[in-house]
């Protein structure tokens, strides 16, 4: 496994710990710029921490080298990339974004690798 494949999976791993810590934040109220809705606070919360979880299940998977793995992650990385744009892009906004990019622009660069099966 080359370096560029370890530098992908390791952006993989920091979009969960991001989002693990974003459904924290969320859930535990600490979060400033929450509506005051209980309801849409623990949508927000739940919603945070089962993207983390996919999030880790991909991982893990991109090392397998699975077609599904590959596909799935382009996809959820690129969902998660166009909601950080609808919503208000701040400076955190923007870094968040970036570190959804750049493992898909890598997963893309990479692709040779991720969709190669074990047994060849």
């Amino acid at each position: 496994m080359n370096k560029s494949i370890l530098i992908t999976r390791g952006f993989v791993l920091l979009n969960t710990i991001i989002w693990l810590a974003f459904s924290i934040i969320v859930a535990t109220g600490i979060h400033p710029a929450l509506p005051d809705s209980e309801l849409y606070k623990w949508f927000l919360a739940i919603s945070a921490f089962i993207s983390a979880a996919f999030l880790l299940l991909l991982y893990f998977l991109l090392k397998k080298r699975t077609k599904i793995a590959f596909f799935l992650a382009i996809t959820f990385l690129f969902f998660i990339a166009v909601l950080t744009v609808i919503d208000d892009l701040g400076w955190i906004g923007f870094i968040v974004l970036y570190i959804t990019l750049f493992p898909m622009i890598l997963l893309i660069k990479n692709r040779k690798w991720f969709l190669k099966t074990n047994s060849s």
